[in-house]
């Protein structure tokens, strides 16, 4: 009433929570949705930052490294960054350099261990068990629990950073072995849940990983960690986690 002006920064998804939470906020609310990067600016970021270092690099790569970056600035840098460390390159070269995107497969690889790792296992270890979960038979003849399963499905949607209920129930269901037990929605909702509050308390920073449950669906706001169930093996990564 007094003429202050107030800006509240929200993740997409929770742009509209304060008129949820707050009915006198509904006049006085204005939504300025702030745009992902375009591919075109994205790809600025090595066709500025490639000839600082004289290094040379093909527009191919480029467009390669954008289509991984998922708008997002900060992965396209560090794809740049582990890509001339993949070809040796720590700072300015004297002379013109080539760079080989033979090795983009190796830096992707990279990022997606340092990256994405750390939060997708915590993750796919879901709550401290009271007792022994039980484990879902898979079509390629593992055995996973419900959390493990979750983050597998979503692997398998895309990953993309919005995910329906009923598409995750459809990804589960083609990864399940036609013997194995597909989990009821209230186990599924349930363990979501657990991941949010995990993903909330437990690692730092923007939650990762979030069940809407008035929308129905999971929301994927990191993409790093989108990054790696894209890029990396994770029946491999499964299995190691286990045997460590």
């Amino acid at each position: 009433m007094k003429g202050l002006t107030v800006f509240l920064l929200a993740v997409p998804h929770r742009a509209f929570d304060p008129i949820t939470v707050e009915n006198e906020v509904e006049g006085r609310f204005k939504h300025i949705p702030i745009p992902t990067w375009e591919m075109a600016d994205l790809e600025k970021i090595p066709q500025l930052g490639f000839p600082a270092l004289n290094v040379i690099c093909d527009e191919s790569t480029i467009a390669e490294m954008g289509a991984q970056a998922s708008r997002n600035p900060l992965l396209m840098q560090e794809i740049c960054a582990e890509l001339c460390l993949e070809n040796k390159i720590s700072g300015t070269c004297q002379a013109p350099t080539k760079i080989d995107g033979s090795v983009l497969g190796a830096a992707y690889k990279e990022i997606a261990e340092s990256k994405g790792f750390p939060k997708f296992e915590r993750l796919r270890k879901g709550p401290q068990a009271r007792k022994l979960r039980e484990s879902r038979l898979l079509v390629d003849g593992t055995e996973e629990d419900i959390y493990s399963l979750i983050m597998m499905a979503l692997s398998q949607t895309g990953p993309k950073s919005k995910t329906t209920y009923d598409e995750l129930r459809s990804a589960m269901r083609s990864i399940i072995h036609a013997d194995g037990k597909m989990p009821q929605k209230n186990e599924i909702t349930s363990a979501l849940s657990h991941m949010t509050s995990i993903a909330k308390k437990d690692i730092k920073g923007e939650p990762a990983l979030e069940w809407v449950k008035d929308g129905n669906e999971v929301i994927i706001t990191d993409p790093f960690l989108i990054f790696y169930m894209k890029h990396a093996d994770l029946s491999n990564d499964l299995d190691s986690a286990l045997v460590m």
